[in-house]
């Protein structure tokens, strides 16, 4: 559900509701956190760590919002490779050699429009994954 406020509004609103006024600023604070994590990983990260970021972190929002059940081991994934590419730095090429060597080392298989996690605490040990708890 979206829904538009003038800034002054949100002022006004969030001085009135301070629980309100927490559960945006933790709102902001996590997706910050994420930003920051991802920005550094692009310059620290080999490309297999990115690539397994990356999915873990789309995994655990899928599930952190119950849009997956907690014991799944695949999750919906429209993207293509060339998507993958473009959010961690990669090209389309690097990034094909990169899924074929997840996939060869059991971590995780990619089909159509479908990911399936082989190996989900690999997956989160190469790619350096940790959530974070900022509620």
């Amino acid at each position: 559900m979206l829904c538009g406020f003038k800034q002054a509004g949100l002022h006004e609103m969030m001085e009135k509701h301070s629980e309100l006024a927490a559960h945006i600023t933790r709102i902001q604070a996590r997706y910050m956190a994420s930003c920051q994590s991802a920005m550094l990983g692009l310059g620290r990260k080999s490309a297999e760590q990115r690539i397994a970021y990356l999915v873990a972190e789309l995994y655990f929002r899928q599930r952190n919002r119950q849009l997956l059940p907690e014991d799944a081991s695949s999750m919906p994934f429209p993207l293509t490779q060339e998507m993958l590419g473009d959010m961690t730095g990669l090209t389309p090429v690097h990034t094909n050699r990169v899924m074929r060597k997840l996939r060869e080392d059991g971590v995780l298989e990619a089909g159509r429009q479908r990911l399936a996690i082989l190996d989900l605490d690999r997956l989160v040990a190469i790619g350096e994954f940790y959530q974070l708890d900022v509620e």
